[in-house]
């Protein structure tokens, strides 16, 4: 579990990328990312890898979650919305955002589930 000092940090260096994020809701440090390609119906792996933040935001009123990977300086920042489906399946989330579906792996269980019921708020 993080520190308030270390969460603060965080949050920091969330505001420089993401406006207006008024706090961060949860986080799973290892977690990789995956998209469904439709058409051969098989999980491609998109080289992304690292710490999930789940956010608030306090304008627009919108939360959402970004992945900061270790792999490479690119990002996946997806605002959440109540119309998105989500499964949580063992140590695998399936979430659908706007036409694509991604599957996040994680390491641990306890994370899958925690950051599904908070995007799922």
């Amino acid at each position: 579990m993080k520190s308030n000092i270390e969460m603060l940090i965080d949050l920091n260096a969330l505001l420089a990328d993401i406006p207006h994020i008024s706090n961060i809701l949860g986080y799973a440090t290892q977690v990789a990312v995956y998209r469904l390609d439709e058409e051969s119906e098989e999980w491609e792996y998109l080289e992304m890898k690292g710490t999930l933040f789940v956010y608030s935001r306090s304008y627009p009123l919108k939360p959402g979650f970004v992945i900061i990977n270790k792999l490479s300086p690119k990002d996946l920042t997806e605002p959440n919305t109540p119309s998105a489906e989500m499964i949580a399946e063992h140590c695998f989330l399936i979430c659908k955002y706007y036409g694509s579906t991604y599957g996040f792996m994680f390491q641990d269980y306890f994370d899958c589930i925690s950051i599904g019921y908070l995007l799922k708020e």
